[in-house]
């Protein structure tokens, strides 16, 4: 367990709060935007999961093709989640898979991406995966998808009530770069619609833009 504290993350420390303000105990774990799914794996080894506990969506396909080489057990999905289902453009970063905050369903207006292209990437809402599924819980969902924050929360519908705890990344109202996207405020108050309660918001300095790491736990878990 040390050695998966010590490797460079943004994720157990969430989960050691979890922990600290709650009794839930994590037995799967959902990651949208899982990038190459090493958050997936390090919270598989810190909450002691089965790879069939973890479900990862990557709608970049160079991300996904490398991701489930080296994770091949995990539960994996090369689609985009949305509040829409369809096929949408998607801006990829064709030299720069590691870099994974250049790829997103909105068109970047500030943070350079090295020759990209764009493609046609199909969306399913997680009220359809969730009910294909027949998915019971969802003890953590970790959300990182640049600027679809709101969409990906909006498609789970009435479903977001089987999610215990959601850590997002969510943009600021003063975030330029993407072009259209809902704000942090308007993630905080669908959440709360929905029964949430905000535990933390802070914000995150990893990036140049402005954005705001949030962590909302079902009040019907406090």
């Amino acid at each position: 367990m040390s050695k998966i504290i010590e490797l460079p993350d943004r994720i157990i420390p969430w989960i050691k709060i979890i922990y600290e303000k709650t009794n839930i105990k994590i037995t799967n774990f959902f990651e949208i935007g899982a990038h190459l799914f090493e958050d997936a794996n390090r919270v598989k080894f810190y909450c002691n999961l089965n790879n069939k506990d973890i479900y990862c969506f990557e709608a970049s396909p160079q991300n996904f093709k490398i991701a489930v080489k080296k994770y091949p057990s995990f539960n994996s999905y090369n689609i985009g989640i949305h509040n829409i289902e369809t096929e949408l453009d998607f801006y990829e970063d064709s030299e720069n898979s590691s870099d994974g905050g250049s790829n997103s369903f909105l068109k970047r207006e500030y943070i350079h991406i090295h020759n990209p292209h764009i493609i046609k990437v199909k969306t399913i809402t997680m009220k359809s995966f969730i009910e294909q599924n027949n998915i019971k819980n969802i003890d953590l969902c970790k959300i990182d998808v640049e600027g679809l924050t709101y969409e990906v929360l909006d498609g789970f519908k009435d479903k977001l009530n089987i999610v215990k705890v959601i850590q997002a990344e969510c943009d600021d109202v003063d975030n330029k770069d993407f072009k259209g996207c809902r704000v942090t405020s308007e993630v905080k108050e669908l959440l709360i619609k929905n029964n949430f309660e905000i535990i933390i918001s802070k914000s995150n300095n990893f990036h140049l833009t402005p954005q705001t790491d949030i962590l909302a736990i079902n009040k019907e878990y406090l």
